[in-house]
């Protein structure tokens, strides 16, 4: 990962948009902070310096970085919305709780928009982890790690996305995907069950905000984040 230009060194995430032969990745951490629990995490602050604030676009063929930009708050997941008229991707900050439009501005190059506000900082206990687009490219799902909520954003202008519902779902709520739904939704949520022991379940959501969609959330007991991460850097 680089280190040069504004670069963080970290890798989390990785996101491709083959038309453009564009690869997104985030930095969210290193080895170090991501593997300690978060209760403790937060209290170091010499270690909550180390957290990413920068994503790099690369050259998909060639694999190689051609841009990096500020996107500050320690970015996450990344998703590409599927809609084939679209080419913007949406990321989400852990720590400012910020929604972050990734576009091509009008003389093609990359960047990286703030847009909205979807609760407080890790310190005022929401922290976004996951987050999925709805297939027509209209809606964005997002979780939020220390509340355990679920919510909605209307994505009609994706520059400026409008939150529309929420849920608490469960405790240190963590992936979420979209899928269709097979009826008309309905504003709570409607069916739950448990995966294995201990906290970690499984729940579906419909919301009337995302007609003919339903959203797939699992909670459980792990301190940060979803999955092992491959970082580079290990601070």
């Amino acid at each position: 990962m680089p280190t040069e230009g504004g670069g963080d060194g970290y890798g989390y995430d990785l996101a491709v948009n083959p038309k453009q032969n564009v690869l997104l990745t985030s930095s969210f951490t290193g080895y170090a902070n991501y593997m300690r629990p978060l209760g403790e995490l937060i209290k170091d602050a010499e270690a909550m310096k180390n957290f990413g604030n920068s994503m790099v676009v690369w050259d998909l063929k060639a694999m190689k970085p051609t841009k990096v930009f500020k996107v500050p708050g320690a970015p996450l997941e990344i998703r590409w919305s599927l809609n084939p008229k679209d080419n913007w991707a949406i990321t989400a900050a852990a720590l400012t709780s910020k929604l972050w439009l990734v576009k091509q501005d009008a003389s093609g190059q990359w960047a990286g928009k703030r847009g909205r506000h979807h609760r407080r900082s890790v310190e005022g206990s929401a922290a976004g982890l996951d987050i999925s687009i709805t297939r027509d490219g209209k809606g964005l799902w997002v979780n939020t790690f220390m509340d355990g909520t679920t919510r909605y954003f209307d994505l009609s202008n994706p520059e400026a996305p409008k939150q529309t519902y929420e849920k608490v779902t469960g405790k240190q709520i963590n992936m979420i995907s979209q899928s269709l739904g097979r009826q008309a939704p309905v504003h709570h949520l409607v069916a739950a069950r448990q995966l294995g022991q201990g906290r970690r379940r499984q729940r579906a959501v419909h919301s009337a905000a995302s007609p003919g969609t339903e959203a797939s959330s699992r909670a459980s007991s792990r301190s940060i984040s979803p999955r092992r991460s491959s970082a580079a850097r290990t601070t």
